[in-house]
């Protein structure tokens, strides 16, 4: 009786102890190997539905170790200091990339990469160009609107991430992408490229500063914090308009003497729904820092204007085991 009852100890200790090592197996792989993303909006239609459930390669791109602390599903957190592996490749234009939403670092958004570092991009009447020639267009691309919103003007409420420099959403650029050793001087005369440089600067982590009005406030591409101490992207503009060059400072060097070098290289991603999507054209580029990984295989899909009462139909059986292209 006594073995009987240390057996079955023995069985239970070991179901846990298997269990356990299971568990931390499974969120390693998640961490650095392979990522399980839901997809809850309509950008990349008709490539990536609403509904899809599909694999992330995370160890392509390098792998990261965890830069984020807290209770899943919510914003309760921190960060922490990070450090990515080597990798086997960097995003190139055509590839579909996971990566941090740059405005907010808390989620996680996936668009196509159309120009990296170095590339000259723009749009011209909806066309992509990427060093002045015309991206091709993917099996799943979709324009909802016929109409041409021309630059600077037209019907269509759409704010780009400089609207006053860069145009509309269907006549964009052209722009050329940074890459890492670029420097940035600042001049009255150059003052159309401070906000994307500003944004840049941002997003490798340093802190621009501006004296406005007699009170120093903190240029930030976040949601302000309290609407006094710190100014988020859609009030740049004013600043870069009315505000002398003397009274801007990055990391506390005034502006007017600053040459900063870039650090990282950046990427401009877009959506295969090209009139409906939520991109660079809007909030401007993407750091390597933010680069989670490689958009992979679909290995489910729920179709979420079916109830769940006709169950067989709300699976979309044809799209399992796609490659995504």
């Amino acid at each position: 009786m006594i073995e009987k009852k240390v057996n079955e100890t023995k069985r239970i200790k070991d179901f846990f102890e298997g269990l356990f090592v299971a568990l931390i197996a499974a969120l390693i792989i998640r961490q650095f190997i392979i990522g399980s993303y839901h997809v809850p909006t309509s950008s990349m239609e008709k490539t990536i539905l609403v509904g899809d459930f599909l694999l992330v390669n995370k160890f392509v791109y390098g792998m990261r170790s965890p830069d984020w602390i807290g209770i899943p599903w919510t914003d309760v957190g921190f960060f922490m200091p990070w450090f990515r592996f080597p990798a086997f490749e960097d995003p190139e234009p055509g590839d579909v990339v996971v990566f941090r939403y740059p405005v907010e670092p808390t989620l996680d958004y996936i668009k196509r990469c159309v120009a990296k570092s170095g590339q000259t991009f723009e749009v011209r009447d909806k066309e992509v160009f990427t060093d002045n020639q015309m991206f091709p267009h993917t099996p799943g691309l979709n324009f909802r609107d016929p109409g041409i919103m021309q630059r600077n003007a037209g019907r269509y409420n759409f704010q780009t991430f400089s609207d006053q420099y860069y145009g509309s959403r269907d006549n964009f650029g052209p722009l050329l992408m940074p890459a890492p050793g670029d420097t940035f001087h600042f001049t009255d005369s150059n003052r159309s490229k401070w906000y994307e440089r500003f944004q840049i600067i941002l997003y490798e982590k340093n802190e621009i500063t501006c004296t406005y009005r007699n009170k120093k406030v903190f240029l930030t591409y976040k949601e302000p914090g309290n609407g006094i101490d710190d100014v988020d992207m859609e009030k740049w503009q004013i600043l870069i308009r009315r505000v002398p060059i003397e009274n801007f400072a990055v990391n506390g060097e005034s502006l007017k003497d600053c040459v900063y070098t870039v650090e990282q290289d950046t990427y401009f991603m877009m959506g295969d729904n090209r009139d409906n999507s939520a991109d660079g054209r809007q909030w401007g580029l993407v750091p390597h820092n933010n680069v989670v990984g490689k958009a992979s295989i679909l290995y489910f899909s729920l179709d979420d204007k079916k109830p769940w009462s006709s169950l067989i139909s709300k699976i979309r059986f044809g799209r399992m085991g796609d490659i995504i292209r």
